[in-house]
């Protein structure tokens, strides 16, 4: 049964991701609620920030560090 389930998962990530739209180049992602310490540290529940760019063609992350 858990492999099942596990199959089912996969696939409907596999699905999602290919119907996903393309990220636009420049698009920044906030990842909110990550980890404790800097949340505490700084204040926010904005724990991380990220920019989309497009390389030829292909998209990379570009995060803060």
């Amino acid at each position: 049964m858990r492999f099942a389930t596990f199959l089912l998962s996969l696939f409907l990530f596999v699905a999602t991701c290919a119907a996903a739209p393309p990220i636009e180049d420049g698009s920044v992602l906030f990842v909110w609620n990550g980890l404790q310490v800097v949340q505490d540290y700084t204040d926010s529940k904005v724990t991380h920030v990220g920019m989309i760019l497009n390389v030829n063609g292909e998209p990379y992350l570009y995060e803060s560090d």
